[in-house]
């Protein structure tokens, strides 16, 4: 399977993670579609795959409660950050300086990372059972989680203490993502059920329906005007994140799971489960 991509800043490279027993990573050149790269050293399930700004490190996520940094260019592990987490972490972010990373983990924590020293800044309690998502939105200020425990929260980066706190009904797995300062997306993973919310008050303003399966996978456009979903129903359906509606929808051989823009806006890159990588253009949206 491959269990996570991500895709660099520059628009030129998408990185992949697979649960094939190397548990590597693979860095592709999109243009040429070709296999620059292996990222190795993982002893468990790379979970989550997050990029720094500037193209040069790669922050990957593991099941054996590690976090591993790489540099871009060589391939070289540059150090692992680790010892901390007690259980596997789920989920990672890059602040938009490229300075800090944040780690979700089932342990029910956050935890924030200095990515020069690799040293652990600080640990993020609030709440109550697995923390599966993480994002920080573009100005750098908001950090946004989501847990099995039915909430999402919202954190000041500055100040670390929690902001927002909002209650689900459903004990649920989530894919948060950033879409502006003011706003943030909740992909739940059971549901079926998509919402955006206010990072200001906190208020849903859209629930997005579509999907008749579970969803895998979320993306956001680099404008934020626009999200890609990937569902275990075997489509990938683009969204309109201001109005709500659908605007095209792409029918798999096998369900999806994982997804990203490439940094035109124009360009998703999809996996799914019959190993098979798909490169979608999107034209007049």
């Amino acid at each position: 399977w491959v269990t996570a991509v991500a895709v660099t800043p520059d628009g030129q490279c998408a990185i992949s993670a697979s649960n094939s027993l190397e548990q590597n990573l693979k860095v592709w050149n999109l243009e040429s579609r070709v296999e620059l790269l292996v990222l190795q050293g993982h002893t468990g399930l790379v979970r989550a795959i997050a990029v720094t700004p500037d193209n040069k490190r790669v922050v990957s996520a593991s099941a054996d409660k590690t976090l591993k940094v790489w540099d871009l260019s060589s391939g070289a592990e540059l150090f692992t950050l680790l010892n901390n987490h007690t259980r596997e972490i789920y989920a990672v972010a890059v602040t938009p300086d490229g300075r800090q990373a944040i780690s979700a983990s089932l342990d029910h924590t956050l935890k924030i990372w200095n990515l020069d020293s690799g040293v652990e800044l600080t640990t993020l309690h609030g709440h109550s059972a697995a923390v599966t998502s993480v994002a920080v939105v573009p100005n750098g200020k908001w950090l946004v989680s989501a847990s099995v425990d039915k909430t999402i929260k919202i954190w000041d980066l500055k100040s670390k203490p929690e902001q927002i706190s909002l209650s689900g009904r459903e004990n649920r797995m989530a894919s948060v993502l950033e879409i502006s300062d003011k706003q943030f997306a909740v992909f739940d993973s059971q549901n079926k059920i998509p919402k955006v919310g206010d990072l200001t008050s906190g208020a849903k303003f859209h629930i997005l329906h579509g999907h008749t399966d579970s969803i895998t996978a979320v993306a956001v456009t680099p404008d934020g005007r626009l999200a890609v979903s990937a569902s275990q129903d075997a489509i990938l359906k683009l969204w309109d994140l201001e109005s709500g509606i659908v605007l095209a929808s792409f029918n798999g051989d096998g369900w999806f799971r994982a997804c990203a823009f490439a940094q035109d806006g124009m360009t998703i890159i999809a996996s799914d489960k019959l190993e098979q990588t798909h490169f979608l253009h999107i034209e007049g949206v």
